[in-house]
């Protein structure tokens, strides 16, 4: 599958260009740390909603005060993916591949646990 992935560091003013970064997706999924609110969506994923009028743009919410897990938001965004991790290829992995199932802290040795492969 093709992802990317942006991050904005300034929300007012929006950057500019975003509209044409959006048309180049079929869904966009933002990922707060926030409550889904009235509407279901979280504040930034309501802006954007808003701002550009795009009904591809998704939630995916955690309110419980703890940090996103690698594979919290992996299993959020793609609903139905086999447990565990999974190869470019597709390839279902073991347990100890590119990204780790269980980074509580009794379970992690050193960061190679919980930072995967190439990053940091």
């Amino acid at each position: 599958m093709k992802i990317g992935a942006i991050h904005l560091r300034h929300i007012h003013p929006l950057p500019n260009g975003l509209n044409r970064i959006f048309a180049r997706f079929k869904r966009i999924v933002v990922v707060e740390m926030n409550d889904e609110g009235v509407y279901g969506f979280g504040q930034l994923a309501t802006l954007l909603r808003a701002r550009y009028c795009e009904s591809k743009v998704q939630s995916l919410t955690k309110t419980d005060g703890l940090t996103f897990r690698i594979r919290e938001i992996i299993e959020g965004i793609f609903p139905g993916l086999p447990s565990g991790p999974v190869s470019p290829n597709g390839q279902q992995l073991g347990e100890k591949g590119n990204v780790h199932t269980d980074t509580s802290g009794e379970n992690v040795k050193s960061t190679a646990d919980v930072v995967p492969q190439g990053v940091g």
